[in-house]
């Protein structure tokens, strides 16, 4: 997989609460420049490639949480996220920080 924009979307900057994206790759692992784990070691995290509501492309640097709800709705095998919609909901971190938290959009049957 290309990544196609290496730009990271901001809650509140890039996004806003209520914003639909889509899911447009499988997503890849990317070495953490700036994120350790409690032993110091760069973390791995999952990056993905999403279409805003305004029509450009953006990198989503996606959090654990996000993962397992889109996993849950759509199945753990990423492939199939492609081509899926999730809304954001930009919740605050017991850091002090905003964060983007992904709602998996269902098709009601």
């Amino acid at each position: 997989m290309i990544i196609q924009s290496n730009k990271a979307l901001k809650a509140d900057v890039d996004v806003k609460q209520g914003d639909i994206l889509m899911l447009i790759d499988e997503g890849t692992d990317v070495t953490s420049k700036t994120i350790k784990d409690k032993n110091g070691n760069a973390k791995v995290q999952q990056v993905f490639q999403v279409t805003l509501s305004d029509g450009s492309d953006r990198a989503l640097y996606m959090n654990r949480t996000s993962q397992i709800g889109l996993a849950q709705a759509f199945g753990k095998d990423t492939k199939n996220w492609i081509g899926k919609s999730a809304k954001v909901n930009v919740v605050m971190t017991t850091l002090g920080t905003k964060a983007i938290m992904l709602e998996p959009l269902v098709d009601a049957e």
